[in-house]
């Protein structure tokens, strides 16, 4: 497995949020040539096979769709809220990316199986983000360049690129988008069997920057992290380089939120790999519109979901090869 450049060992030209939003005013769309072209040699009876292949073939822009070269991708960041619950987010996280360092997870096996490339992205692990009780969570300039960063994800020659995060207590920064930009309460997000303490801590995050509502860039910026905004800057950069991209975990799903509410077409290249037993990914999969690809009970959000739906797309490949030789 491969660890890419920590975020602050790549501070080359800054951008700020005036860049994300001039791109997404020049989206490509998908190349309808191609999915109609994969459509049209489809065997019967492959059923979401077919439609993934559709799929598949319309965002990588040639009519036999492939799936040689899979990313599977790991952000890791630190949420400084989760101090006023009396954790250590930095000892959380910085343990989570060791182990997948040393080779110690289940998908550390699956990558080696699927001969997919696993690559680390660590984003300041060292240092966490702000109480977002207390004032934003992150600084403009830092959550512009983490976005950046999760565009180095994004390499010419990537088949399907799948966003996951190691990152502790993710759930504070993801239910707290969730609930600002969709509405409710934390409760309704996280369900009701969720610990008070944590609930009031979100709802008081929400409350305190509920003027960001209007605009998802500062939203992300004052409640989000450094992991999210790196997932929210690949997709984008997926969405250029044809890349589909593939969803597993709160953070990913609260990054596609946060880019859906900037621009409503913008995670059309992006799949949900499984219907989480988490309930904040399940409601923030089903509020997406996401429907997934597998439903195994799975919860962890560390990319295990997103391994195992990669073997889902290769037999949508493998069915658009064969209904092409069949023609």
């Amino acid at each position: 497995m491969a660890q890419e450049p920590r975020a602050e060992e790549t501070r080359a030209e800054e951008p700020h949020f005036g860049e994300i939003r001039r791109m997404l005013g020049d989206l490509p769309d998908i190349d309808r040539d191609a999915a109609s072209a994969a459509g049209h040699a489809a065997l019967p009876g492959t059923g979401r096979l077919a439609t993934l292949a559709r799929f598949l073939a319309g965002w990588q822009g040639r009519a036999a769709p492939q799936l040689n070269h899979p990313r599977l991708t790991l952000f890791a960041a630190s949420h400084g809220a989760a101090a006023a619950l009396g954790l250590d987010p930095v000892a959380a996280s910085e343990a989570s990316v060791k182990r997948f360092l040393d080779g110690e997870t289940p998908l550390n096996r699956l990558a080696e199986s699927l001969d997919s490339d696993l690559r680390i992205y660590e984003l300041s692990v060292e240092l966490a983000s702000g109480d977002f009780t207390q004032g934003p969570a992150l600084e403009e300039a830092d959550c512009a360049r983490a976005m950046t960063y999760g565009m180095i994800a994004v390499e010419p020659g990537i088949d399907v690129l799948a966003l996951a995060s190691i990152s502790a207590e993710s759930q504070l920064p993801a239910a707290a988008l969730a609930t600002l930009l969709l509405g409710g309460m934390a409760a309704d997000w996280c369900g009701p069997s969720t610990d008070p303490a944590r609930l009031a801590l979100i709802d008081k995050a929400v409350s305190l920057h509920a003027g960001t509502r209007a605009d998802p860039l500062e939203a992300l910026r004052c409640l989000g992290g450094l992991d999210i905004a790196a997932m929210a800057g690949a997709i984008l950069a997926c969405r250029f380089a044809r890349t589909p991209v593939l969803i597993d975990g709160i953070e990913g799903l609260a990054a596609a939120l946060v880019m859906r509410a900037l621009e409503p077409t913008v995670i059309q290249h992006c799949l949900l790999a499984h219907a989480s037993a988490d309930p904040l990914a399940a409601a923030l999969g089903r509020a997406l519109g996401f429907e997934p690809l597998l439903d195994l009970g799975i919860s962890t959000g560390d990319g295990v979901a997103s391994a195992t739906a990669l073997s889902v797309l290769r037999a949508a490949c493998a069915c658009q090869i064969a209904a092409d030789q069949r023609n």
